[in-house]
């Protein structure tokens, strides 16, 4: 197995494994949007496209659909060298349908199943530990940052690896199905980001030592974060959502959100994620939802990509988002609660300096274009 080019030091580099599927994004008076997907391709590909050294690995089939999935994320960057580590499995393949409700409102729909014939296409399967460790063993540095979206023990290997050279794991979980790996994974994970009813039955995530950043997105609501970073106290914190005029689809909203979070907190690694100021952070928070809620002006997890229009778009708001003041961020609190729990309610100038001016600039509505900014 060939080693891979040694990480270039001014230019940061991830390495991911998760869900990488085919998508094929169906709307009614529409051609078919057909692109690499899941949570991880679409991680790696913005940050490919952000500047990051981007590099997949996954065990995916020499069928028709990896030969899609392969060309376009080798198109945007993604290096695919370990993207069919053996034994490989058929490529998942996921049906995104776009419909209107009876207010005339969109949504989207998931489906496993030809639409066709009903046949049930194929899902995710993981990296296996052995074929994990074989590669980890050959080459020591894939990435100075860890993207991880599915709990397995091949998984768990990149990301215990990934800590041990000194590198951050970022773990986005769906859900947790087995619990113990679970819980190793926190080990391990320096960002857990999710999406709040994917874990709702499970409640809070317990922090590890390791742990920096918990993120919930909230969809509609916006999403809240606490941290330990800034000097913090671990506290609630809520941002709203922006709001998107010409709303098309929320598919990959959260994968944006995601990939522009580690773009402005994990650039420099392990030491910039722990030197990050409580400004730096709001920002991070903000522009991550602008750009989130730019997306859904488009079909597709990563539609803006394919635009030339969208791309327009997408480089002014990283260019304008850098001389922005970030959102309000609301601290969640209630003193009902705390006399129960018997701590101090009482908050320091520090803490209180973290929600911002009393009165925020208004937030235009998002619309297709950097006006809305």
């Amino acid at each position: 197995m060939p080693k891979a080019n040694r990480v270039h030091p001014t230019r940061p580099a991830v390495v991911g494994t998760g869900l990488v599927a085919l998508d094929i994004v169906l709307r009614r008076g529409h051609s078919p949007v057909i692109t690499a997907g899941g949570t991880c391709a679409n991680v790696l590909a913005i940050l490919s496209y952000l500047g990051w050294r981007s590099t997949l690995i996954s065990r995916l089939q020499d069928d028709r659909a990896a030969a899609y999935v392969l060309q376009d994320l080798s198109t945007w960057g993604v290096s695919t060298g370990y993207a069919q580590l053996g034994p490989t499995c058929a490529t998942p393949v996921i049906v995104e349908r776009i419909r209107c409700d009876a207010h005339g409102e969109l949504f989207h729909t998931f489906s496993f199943s030809c639409p066709v014939c009903g046949r049930r296409l194929p899902s995710y399967q993981p990296v296996t530990s052995s074929s994990m460790t074989s590669l980890l063993d050959g080459n020591p540095i894939l990435g100075n940052v860890a993207f991880v979206d599915r709990v397995s023990r091949g998984a768990l290997d990149l990301a215990q690896h990934t800590a041990a050279e000194g590198g951050l794991v970022i773990f986005e979980p769906s859900s947790i199905r087995d619990e113990k790996l679970f819980k190793e994974m926190m080990l391990s994970a320096h960002i857990v980001k999710y999406a709040q009813d994917s874990l709702a039955e499970c409640g809070e995530v317990s922090w590890s030592d390791a742990t920096r950043l918990e993120i919930q997105t909230l969809g509609r609501g916006g999403a809240r974060f606490r941290t330990n970073l800034g000097g913090l106290q671990r506290l609630w914190r809520h941002s709203q959502a922006i709001p998107v005029a010409d709303f098309v689809d929320a598919c990959g909203a959260g994968d944006w959100f995601t990939a522009v979070i580690l773009d402005r907190l994990c650039r420099k690694g392990s030491k910039g994620l722990a030197s990050t100021s409580r400004t730096g952070l709001l920002d991070a928070v903000d522009r991550a939802q602008r750009i989130a809620a730019w997306n859904c002006a488009f079909p597709g997890a990563r539609g803006g990509m394919y635009s030339a229009e969208g791309r327009r778009e997408l480089r002014s708001l990283v260019r304008v988002g850098r001389r922005l003041r970030a959102t309000h961020c609301e601290e969640e609190s209630d003193e009902a609660a705390a006399q129960i729990c018997g701590c101090s309610s009482k908050r320091s100038a520090d803490e209180t300096a973290v929600q911002g001016p009393s009165q925020t600039r208004s937030q235009p509505a998002q619309s297709r274009g950097p006006r809305a900014l």
